[in-house]
């Protein structure tokens, strides 16, 4: 058996192994929520700049109609016309 102060010193040791675990899996579980977190932000930009590029494919859209019917309105006296 050990005496005393050595066995102190085993049970010291074995609580700063288990401490450093701790704290090994702390920092893990923190670094998880930040990359998460970051992820979040990034799929939220990318849903954003999504939904402006849909809004602007839509405004496109609207101007394209206009501009055929414009177009439309001034062939159609021509035609008539001739």
């Amino acid at each position: 058996m050990l005496d005393g102060a050595a066995q102190w010193a085993v049970v010291g040791g074995f609580v700063l192994a288990l401490a450093g675990s701790l704290v090994t899996v702390i920092g893990f579980v923190v670094s998880l929520q930040v990359t998460q977190h970051d992820h979040g932000k990034r799929l939220q930009r990318v849903e954003d700049a999504n939904r402006d590029a849909a809004l602007k494919m839509e405004r496109m859209e609207q101007g394209i109609a206009v501009l055929l019917e414009r177009t439309r309105s001034l062939a159609a006296p021509s035609a008539t016309g001739a």
